[in-house]
């Protein structure tokens, strides 16, 4: 290997270092910024990184957060349909009781009509009852007083040492009445006079 500076031409060949080197350094210049360049953006990625993890986690503590608040909802869910299914069962019921209390009602209804028209009917024949009864209530009356009046006459024409014959009642098995019948005197001499 010989010297630079010996070989004729070696100015140039200088010259080409020269210009080498300082590629070199330009370059070198060059890479240390582009060095600096990329730390700083890994820097900034790192960072990035870093935000993204936490908002990762944070992600999963809400995941978290909702999957125990949807298995909150769920319960309550559940329990809601439950007290829903209760309340639908109850009205069921009560529909029926409702529907049968209406038709013990429409068949109340019904038989107070028919009781009604009985009644109506009951009412003309007391009526017409009432219409007979009232001419007889007046015979009888009458009878009464004519009875009285007759048992007045005979007071006063009968003699007084006379007793009047007793009557005493018996059943006709033929008519199935009473019939009076005189009663039989225990002494003949008892029931004249005078002898």
């Amino acid at each position: 290997m010989s010297c630079v500076y010996d070989v004729p031409g070696a100015f140039d060949c200088g010259l080409y270092v020269c210009l080498i080197l300082g590629c070199g350094q330009v370059k070198l210049a060059a890479e240390r910024e582009q060095h600096l360049l990329r730390k700083n953006e890994n820097g900034i990625m790192r960072k990035k990184f870093t935000q993204q993890l936490k908002e990762i986690e944070d992600g999963k503590d809400d995941n978290k957060n909702l999957m125990e608040r949807q298995k909150q909802l769920y319960h309550q869910i559940q329990m809601l349909e439950k007290e829903i299914a209760g309340l639908k069962k109850e009205i069921r019921e009560r529909d029926e009781t409702i529907g049968d209390k209406e038709k013990r009602i429409y068949d109340l209804k019904k038989k107070n009509q028919e009781l009604e028209k009985f009644k109506f009917v009951l009412d003309y024949k007391i009526k017409e009852l009432k219409k007979q009864i009232e001419p007889r209530a007046l015979e009888i009356s009458d009878m009464k007083d004519q009875i009285k009046e007759m048992d007045r006459e005979l007071e006063r024409s009968a003699p007084r040492t006379l007793t009047p014959p007793t009557l005493t009642l018996s059943l006709d098995p033929s008519t199935q009445y009473f019939q009076p019948t005189p009663a039989q005197p225990s002494d003949s001499r008892d029931s004249q006079p005078g002898f």
